[in-house]
Protein backbone atom coordinates (compact mmCIF):
# COMPACT_ATOMS: atom_id res chain seq x y z
CA UNK A 1 0.00 0.00 0.00
CA UNK A 2 1.43 3.44 -0.79
CA UNK A 3 2.68 5.41 2.17
CA UNK A 4 0.82 8.50 3.31
CA UNK A 5 2.73 11.70 2.50
CA UNK A 6 2.17 15.16 3.91
CA UNK A 7 0.79 17.83 1.62
CA UNK A 8 1.88 20.91 3.49
CA UNK A 9 0.62 24.47 3.25
CA UNK A 10 1.64 27.33 5.50
CA UNK A 11 -1.16 28.54 7.69
CA UNK A 12 -0.57 32.13 6.62
CA UNK A 13 -0.10 31.77 2.89
CA UNK A 14 -3.76 32.27 2.03
CA UNK A 15 -3.83 35.61 3.83
CA UNK A 16 -3.29 38.66 1.67
CA UNK A 17 -1.35 40.58 4.30
CA UNK A 18 1.89 39.49 5.92
CA UNK A 19 1.69 37.28 8.98
CA UNK A 20 4.17 36.18 11.61
CA UNK A 21 4.36 32.59 12.80
CA UNK A 22 5.84 31.56 16.15
CA UNK A 23 7.32 28.12 16.81
CA UNK A 24 5.54 26.10 19.49
CA UNK A 25 7.99 24.96 22.20
CA UNK A 26 6.74 21.37 21.92
CA UNK A 27 7.44 21.37 18.17
CA UNK A 28 10.98 22.53 18.92
CA UNK A 29 11.35 19.84 21.59
CA UNK A 30 10.21 17.13 19.16
CA UNK A 31 12.65 18.40 16.52
CA UNK A 32 15.43 18.31 19.11
CA UNK A 33 14.48 14.73 20.06
CA UNK A 34 14.57 13.58 16.43
CA UNK A 35 17.94 15.25 15.89
CA UNK A 36 19.28 13.60 19.04
CA UNK A 37 18.14 10.19 17.79
CA UNK A 38 19.28 10.80 14.21
CA UNK A 39 22.85 11.48 15.29
CA UNK A 40 22.87 8.89 18.08
CA UNK A 41 23.67 5.18 18.33
CA UNK A 42 21.79 2.22 16.88
CA UNK A 43 20.08 1.26 20.14
CA UNK A 44 18.63 4.73 20.50
CA UNK A 45 17.35 4.55 16.94
CA UNK A 46 15.78 1.14 17.62
CA UNK A 47 13.95 2.49 20.65
CA UNK A 48 12.71 5.56 18.79
CA UNK A 49 11.60 3.47 15.80
CA UNK A 50 9.67 1.05 18.02
CA UNK A 51 7.89 3.91 19.79
CA UNK A 52 7.20 5.82 16.57
CA UNK A 53 5.79 2.78 14.75
CA UNK A 54 3.62 1.83 17.72
CA UNK A 55 2.14 5.35 17.73
CA UNK A 56 1.77 5.37 13.93
CA UNK A 57 -0.08 2.03 14.06
CA UNK A 58 -2.32 3.36 16.81
CA UNK A 59 -3.06 6.51 14.76
CA UNK A 60 -3.99 4.50 11.67
CA UNK A 61 -6.22 2.13 13.63
CA UNK A 62 -7.98 5.15 15.09
CA UNK A 63 -8.59 6.53 11.58
CA UNK A 64 -9.96 3.18 10.41
CA UNK A 65 -12.43 3.07 13.29
CA UNK A 66 -13.34 6.72 12.84
CA UNK A 67 -14.06 6.26 9.13
CA UNK A 68 -16.10 3.15 9.87
CA UNK A 69 -18.32 5.06 12.28
CA UNK A 70 -18.72 8.08 10.00
CA UNK A 71 -19.60 6.09 6.86
CA UNK A 72 -20.80 2.63 7.93
CA UNK A 73 -22.59 1.85 4.64
CA UNK A 74 -20.40 3.68 2.11
CA UNK A 75 -19.17 1.14 -0.49
CA UNK A 76 -15.84 2.86 -1.09
CA UNK A 77 -15.28 2.72 2.65
CA UNK A 78 -14.89 -1.06 2.55
CA UNK A 79 -12.23 -0.86 -0.17
CA UNK A 80 -10.35 1.88 1.66
CA UNK A 81 -10.49 -0.11 4.89
CA UNK A 82 -8.98 -3.18 3.21
CA UNK A 83 -6.03 -1.09 2.05
CA UNK A 84 -5.69 0.65 5.40
CA UNK A 85 -5.74 -2.65 7.29
CA UNK A 86 -3.08 -4.02 4.93
CA UNK A 87 -0.92 -0.95 5.61
CA UNK A 88 -1.26 -1.47 9.37
CA UNK A 89 -0.26 -5.12 8.92
CA UNK A 90 2.83 -4.01 6.98
CA UNK A 91 3.72 -1.60 9.78
CA UNK A 92 3.35 -4.35 12.38
CA UNK A 93 5.67 -6.64 10.40
CA UNK A 94 8.26 -3.88 10.06
CA UNK A 95 7.99 -3.11 13.79
CA UNK A 96 8.55 -6.77 14.63
CA UNK A 97 11.79 -6.72 12.63
CA UNK A 98 13.29 -3.71 14.42
CA UNK A 99 15.10 -5.65 17.21
CA UNK A 100 17.11 -7.63 14.64
CA UNK A 101 17.50 -4.95 11.98
CA UNK A 102 21.08 -4.57 10.77
CA UNK A 103 20.59 -1.05 9.42
CA UNK A 104 18.32 1.61 10.88
CA UNK A 105 18.38 5.28 9.97
CA UNK A 106 16.24 8.22 11.05
CA UNK A 107 16.06 10.74 8.20
CA UNK A 108 14.57 14.20 7.81
CA UNK A 109 12.82 13.89 4.46
CA UNK A 110 11.67 16.75 2.24
CA UNK A 111 9.15 19.12 3.84
CA UNK A 112 10.25 18.14 7.33
CA UNK A 113 8.70 14.68 7.41
CA UNK A 114 10.63 12.02 9.35
CA UNK A 115 11.42 8.82 7.46
CA UNK A 116 12.58 5.55 9.01
CA UNK A 117 14.83 3.32 6.92
CA UNK A 118 14.83 -0.16 8.48
CA UNK A 119 16.89 -2.59 6.38
CA UNK A 120 14.91 -2.63 3.10
CA UNK A 121 11.74 -1.06 4.53
CA UNK A 122 10.91 2.65 4.37
CA UNK A 123 8.28 4.25 6.61
CA UNK A 124 7.14 7.88 6.58
CA UNK A 125 5.95 9.05 10.00
CA UNK A 126 2.88 10.91 8.74
CA UNK A 127 -0.79 10.58 9.54
CA UNK A 128 -3.68 9.92 7.12
CA UNK A 129 -5.09 13.34 8.06
CA UNK A 130 -2.73 16.32 7.98
CA UNK A 131 -4.55 17.97 10.87
CA UNK A 132 -3.50 15.07 13.13
CA UNK A 133 0.25 15.28 12.44
CA UNK A 134 0.96 17.32 15.57
CA UNK A 135 -1.03 14.76 17.59
CA UNK A 136 1.21 11.96 16.28
CA UNK A 137 4.36 13.98 17.01
CA UNK A 138 3.10 14.69 20.54
CA UNK A 139 2.32 11.03 21.21
CA UNK A 140 5.78 9.96 20.01
CA UNK A 141 7.46 12.64 22.12
CA UNK A 142 5.40 11.77 25.21
CA UNK A 143 6.03 8.03 24.87
CA UNK A 144 9.75 8.52 24.23
CA UNK A 145 10.16 10.80 27.21
CA UNK A 146 8.77 8.11 29.50
CA UNK A 147 11.72 5.80 28.79
CA UNK A 148 14.62 8.10 27.81
CA UNK A 149 15.99 11.46 28.89
CA UNK A 150 14.43 13.93 26.47
CA UNK A 151 15.63 17.40 25.55
CA UNK A 152 14.12 19.98 27.86
CA UNK A 153 11.32 22.05 26.39
CA UNK A 154 13.18 24.96 24.82
CA UNK A 155 12.36 28.63 24.91
CA UNK A 156 14.03 28.93 21.51
CA UNK A 157 15.54 26.75 18.79
CA UNK A 158 18.87 26.98 20.60
CA UNK A 159 18.24 23.55 22.17
CA UNK A 160 18.25 21.82 18.79
CA UNK A 161 21.41 23.70 17.83
CA UNK A 162 23.10 22.70 21.10
CA UNK A 163 22.30 19.05 20.40
CA UNK A 164 23.87 19.30 16.96
CA UNK A 165 26.90 21.24 18.20
CA UNK A 166 28.12 18.25 20.19
CA UNK A 167 28.52 16.31 16.95
CA UNK A 168 30.06 19.04 14.78
CA UNK A 169 33.84 19.14 14.33
CA UNK A 170 35.85 22.14 13.11
CA UNK A 171 39.23 22.08 11.37
CA UNK A 172 41.58 24.76 10.07
CA UNK A 173 43.46 24.33 6.80
CA UNK A 174 46.41 26.42 5.64
CA UNK A 175 48.52 26.35 2.49
CA UNK A 176 50.81 28.63 0.52
CA UNK A 177 48.48 28.63 -2.48
CA UNK A 178 45.08 29.02 -0.79
CA UNK A 179 43.67 31.40 1.82
CA UNK A 180 43.05 30.06 5.36
CA UNK A 181 39.80 28.13 5.72
CA UNK A 182 37.81 26.88 8.70
CA UNK A 183 35.67 23.83 7.86
CA UNK A 184 32.83 22.31 9.90
CA UNK A 185 31.73 18.70 9.56
CA UNK A 186 28.18 19.77 8.62
CA UNK A 187 29.44 21.27 5.35
CA UNK A 188 29.83 24.92 6.34
CA UNK A 189 33.20 26.50 5.54
CA UNK A 190 34.63 29.96 6.07
CA UNK A 191 37.46 31.34 3.95
CA UNK A 192 39.46 34.44 4.87
CA UNK A 193 41.61 36.82 2.85
CA UNK A 194 44.70 36.48 5.07
CA UNK A 195 46.13 34.98 8.26
CA UNK A 196 45.76 38.09 10.40
CA UNK A 197 43.69 38.01 13.60
CA UNK A 198 42.49 34.45 13.04
CA UNK A 199 40.95 34.25 16.50
CA UNK A 200 38.63 37.16 15.71
CA UNK A 201 37.83 35.66 12.33
CA UNK A 202 37.06 32.28 13.87
CA UNK A 203 34.61 33.94 16.27
CA UNK A 204 32.90 35.72 13.36
CA UNK A 205 32.77 32.51 11.33
CA UNK A 206 31.31 30.55 14.23
CA UNK A 207 28.61 33.20 14.68
CA UNK A 208 27.64 32.97 11.00
CA UNK A 209 27.60 29.17 11.10
CA UNK A 210 25.43 29.15 14.22
CA UNK A 211 22.95 31.57 12.64
CA UNK A 212 22.72 29.43 9.50
CA UNK A 213 22.08 26.33 11.62
CA UNK A 214 19.48 28.24 13.62
CA UNK A 215 17.79 29.29 10.37
CA UNK A 216 17.77 25.67 9.18
CA UNK A 217 16.14 24.47 12.40
CA UNK A 218 13.57 27.25 12.27
CA UNK A 219 12.63 26.24 8.74
CA UNK A 220 12.60 22.56 9.75
CA UNK A 221 10.16 23.25 12.59
CA UNK A 222 8.01 25.25 10.18
CA UNK A 223 7.67 22.58 7.50
CA UNK A 224 7.43 19.75 10.01
CA UNK A 225 4.21 21.29 11.26
CA UNK A 226 2.50 22.27 8.06
CA UNK A 227 4.57 25.04 6.48
CA UNK A 228 5.70 25.40 2.89
CA UNK A 229 8.71 27.44 1.77
CA UNK A 230 8.75 29.50 -1.42
CA UNK A 231 12.52 29.72 -1.89
CA UNK A 232 12.16 32.50 -4.46
CA UNK A 233 10.57 34.66 -1.78
CA UNK A 234 12.88 33.53 1.04
CA UNK A 235 14.77 36.33 2.74
CA UNK A 236 16.15 37.42 6.10
CA UNK A 237 15.43 41.03 6.99
CA UNK A 238 15.84 43.40 9.90
CA UNK A 239 12.70 44.25 11.85
CA UNK A 240 11.45 47.76 11.22
CA UNK A 241 12.27 48.84 14.77
CA UNK A 242 15.83 47.61 14.30
CA UNK A 243 15.53 45.07 17.12
CA UNK A 244 15.74 41.55 15.76
CA UNK A 245 15.30 39.83 12.42
CA UNK A 246 12.57 38.07 10.45
CA UNK A 247 12.74 35.04 8.17
CA UNK A 248 10.25 35.56 5.32
CA UNK A 249 9.32 32.33 3.57
CA UNK A 250 6.54 33.10 1.09
CA UNK A 251 5.42 35.76 -1.38
CA UNK A 252 2.78 37.18 0.98
CA UNK A 253 5.44 38.10 3.53
CA UNK A 254 4.58 35.38 6.04
CA UNK A 255 7.48 35.16 8.47
CA UNK A 256 8.81 34.08 11.84
CA UNK A 257 11.23 35.91 14.11
CA UNK A 258 14.74 34.66 14.85
CA UNK A 259 17.77 36.33 16.40
CA UNK A 260 20.08 36.52 13.36
CA UNK A 261 22.10 39.73 13.86
CA UNK A 262 24.84 38.81 11.37
CA UNK A 263 22.67 37.34 8.61
CA UNK A 264 20.25 40.23 8.91
CA UNK A 265 22.94 42.52 7.48
CA UNK A 266 24.65 40.08 5.10
CA UNK A 267 22.29 39.36 2.22
CA UNK A 268 25.00 37.73 0.10
CA UNK A 269 25.66 35.15 2.84
CA UNK A 270 22.07 34.01 3.38
CA UNK A 271 21.32 34.04 -0.34
CA UNK A 272 24.35 31.89 -1.01
CA UNK A 273 23.27 29.53 1.79
CA UNK A 274 19.93 28.60 0.19
CA UNK A 275 21.21 25.38 -1.52
CA UNK A 276 22.80 24.31 1.79
CA UNK A 277 19.56 25.04 3.67
CA UNK A 278 17.52 23.09 1.11
CA UNK A 279 19.83 20.08 1.34
CA UNK A 280 19.81 20.17 5.13
CA UNK A 281 16.00 20.10 5.26
CA UNK A 282 16.05 17.04 3.02
CA UNK A 283 18.62 15.24 5.16
CA UNK A 284 21.34 15.47 2.53
CA UNK A 285 24.91 16.65 2.93
CA UNK A 286 26.02 19.81 1.14
CA UNK A 287 28.86 22.28 1.44
CA UNK A 288 28.71 26.05 1.54
CA UNK A 289 31.79 28.26 1.34
CA UNK A 290 31.30 31.55 3.22
CA UNK A 291 33.64 34.37 2.26
CA UNK A 292 34.07 36.26 5.52
CA UNK A 293 34.88 39.92 4.96
CA UNK A 294 37.26 41.69 7.31
CA UNK A 295 34.54 44.13 8.40
CA UNK A 296 32.52 41.20 9.75
CA UNK A 297 35.40 39.93 11.87
CA UNK A 298 36.26 43.35 13.26
CA UNK A 299 32.77 44.62 14.06
CA UNK A 300 30.14 43.80 16.66
CA UNK A 301 26.82 42.36 15.32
Amino acid sequence: MPLFFLAVLASGTSVASAATISMAPEAQQYAALVELVRTGDLEGKRLYAQIALAELIRANRFEIERARQLNPEYRAQAQWEIGAQAYVLDLEQIAAAIPTAGRLEVIYEAYGVVRLSIDQAQVILSTPRLSQQSVLDHSILEAACEVVVCPESPTSLATAIAVQAREIRHEWSFSDQDPPMLSASDGLRCVFADNQHLQLKEIACDALMQELRLTAEGLRALVQHGGWINWRAFKIVQLENGHGQQVIFDSTGTSFDLALPQLGTLESVWRGAIPWLQARLRGYRATYLIKVLARVAYSEP
